[in-house]
């Protein structure tokens, strides 16, 4: 098998290695048998031991490869003459019909070592084989699981580590132009030298490096990580062992790791251009329902401020002082409502984009529904409020100002659905390692099967003689909660009329919970 750009290989090494110990084997085997056949001297002929001799040919052969049995063979022959054919203790052959029998011993034993050799390093290439088939099918199940590039990256030079022991880099571009290394990096000694021969291999999508025609002086391999898309990056393979050459064999996994590796980062960014798709198109159409759902409520404020003002510029010498005060106040209310309405948009935006910053701070609960009562004095100065909590109250860990919008939503919500003179009991309750705050009114309720699509953007329950809202009050609410945690539902109460309830954790547990991920 050629690869492509490489220089042609050594056949695969024979793996039967020069070890002393193997052909120390094969001279005590010999010595063994030999011992055996003299001590078995008068039950057996020459001829049993010489079959003897050729049993232990094969062991030697497929233990321990064929050096150490052709040693064993030379040596059988020649304690066989010298121990068992007469004269014995020489090496004299006085019956000429025994050279063909150390002729028959000699090649029975070298076809037998050659075969038995060859099955060995077989057996030998075959579990190398499915060793490397387990590595990559454990690299592809590693780069299927990851969903960064990142742990891709770490993941492939992991597998490819262990399966031939190297050191593997791995860089992809940042841009279209220069690359960047996600995991390992060059020898420092030769950088320059190296970042030309990546850089390369990058730009013409073929094999570089050591043992290739492609500059071969240098230190790693380079394989160029191609894709359907093209070129994704380089991986890069370098040895300790200056004098290690990579067989055809290992150079083709290499090839085939980097292929791998490609097709999971091709992966990747399929994913991250759909998932950019998507929240583009969840953008556009957050904004399309914005536009369309406040559309209505944004014109009417603003005709009603451009009306009244223009009113006052034409008119200003017939109108009556009252009349322009009127007109003045009316002014105020429409752009208080249309602030109101552009600050719920806003604060709806950054929900959604996930861009909220929590600026974390223990309170009293008791002290954010105080200042949010006195912000809505207006609001709620036609009903009744009753604010109840439980005495020693922990403080809880939150942002104050997002709590506080919260506690105004719900109240300006149960203000906004009952009648003047209703009753709305704001509360707050310990349990266990929360805070529990309820906002609770006496009006109509929620219709039922409804309760949990309050929460959602643009839901509004449209009731006879009440405005309709925009739906977005709720839904900050939902989102600042969750933010925090906590969760938000609403019941309609068995007197009559709806509860709204949040939960906060308690400022010692959150503490005590920070403190634990900073310890690890």
């Amino acid at each position: 098998m050629q690869i492509s750009g490489i220089k042609s290989q050594k056949p695969e090494p024979d793996l039967t290695e020069f070890k002393p110990q193997f052909y120390a084997w094969s001279v005590l085997a010999v010595a063994t048998l030999t011992a055996l056949g003299i001590g078995l001297g008068d039950l057996i002929t020459p001829i049993d031991q010489a079959m003897i001799y050729l049993t232990g040919v094969v062991f030697i052969a497929a233990k321990f490869g064929r050096g150490p049995s052709f040693l064993y063979s030379f040596l059988s022959v020649s304690c066989f003459n010298f121990f068992f054919i007469p004269p014995i203790y020489t090496f004299n052959v006085y019956d000429q019909s025994y050279w063909l029998t150390f002729a028959v011993m000699l090649i029975t034993s070298v076809v037998i070592t050659n075969q038995a050799s060859r099955l060995r390093l077989q057996a030998i290439f075959s579990l190398k084989r499915e060793r490397d088939t387990q590595t990559l099918y454990a690299l592809t199940k590693a780069l299927a699981s990851s969903s960064s590039r990142k742990d891709i990256s770490k993941a492939a030079v992991k597998h490819i580590t262990e399966m031939l022991d190297v050191d593997v880099a791995i860089w992809l571009p940042t841009n279209d132009i220069q690359l960047q290394s996600i995991v390992g990096s060059l020898p420092k000694e030769s950088v320059v030298k190296e970042t030309s021969v990546l850089q390369w291999c990058f730009d013409n999508g073929q094999i570089a490096g050591r043992h290739t025609t492609t500059m071969p002086s240098a230190a790693g391999l380079y394989f160029p990580m191609s894709a359907t898309s093209g070129i994704l990056g380089v991986m890069g393979v370098m040895t300790t062992n200056s004098e290690r050459e990579f067989s055809e064999a290992e150079i083709a996994s290499l090839e085939t790791c980097a292929n791998l590796l490609a097709s999971a980062l091709e992966r990747t960014n399929i994913a991250d251009v759909a998932e950019q798709s998507k929240v583009e198109a969840e953008s556009e159409k957050l904004r399309t329902m914005l536009l369309s759902s406040v559309s209505h409520d944004l014109r009417t404020p603003l005709a009603s401020i451009t009306g009244a003002s223009s009113t006052i510029v034409a008119d200003i010498d017939q109108l009556s002082h009252e009349t322009i005060r009127d007109l003045g106040r009316s002014i105020n209310k429409e752009a208080e409502r249309l602030s109101h309405l552009v600050t719920n948009l806003l604060e709806a935006t950054r929900l959604e984009s996930g861009i909220v910053q929590l600026n974390m701070q223990p309170y009293f609960i008791e002290e954010l529904v105080g200042s949010a009562l006195e912000r809505l004095g207006s609001v709620l100065s036609k009903h009744t409020v009753f604010p109840e909590s439980d005495e020693g109250l922990p403080l809880v860990l939150a942002d104050g100002v997002l709590i506080e919008q919260v506690l105004i939503n719900l109240l300006e919500n149960a203000a906004h659905y009952t009648p003047a003179g209703s009753k709305i009991i704001v509360s707050a309750v310990r349990k266990g390692p929360i805070v529990l705050v309820s906002v609770a009114d006496n009006g109509p309720g929620i219709p039922i099967g409804n309760e949990e699509k309050i929460f959602d953007k643009f839901y509004s329950i449209g009731q006879r003689d009440v405005q309709k809202g925009t739906g977005l009050g709720l839904a900050i609410c939902a989102g600042i909660i969750k933010a925090h945690q906590g969760q938000i539902w609403a019941e309609n109460r068995l007197q009559g009329g709806t509860c709204f309830y949040f939960t906060l954790p308690v400022s010692d547990e959150i503490a005590q919970g920070m403190k634990n991920v900073a310890n690890g």
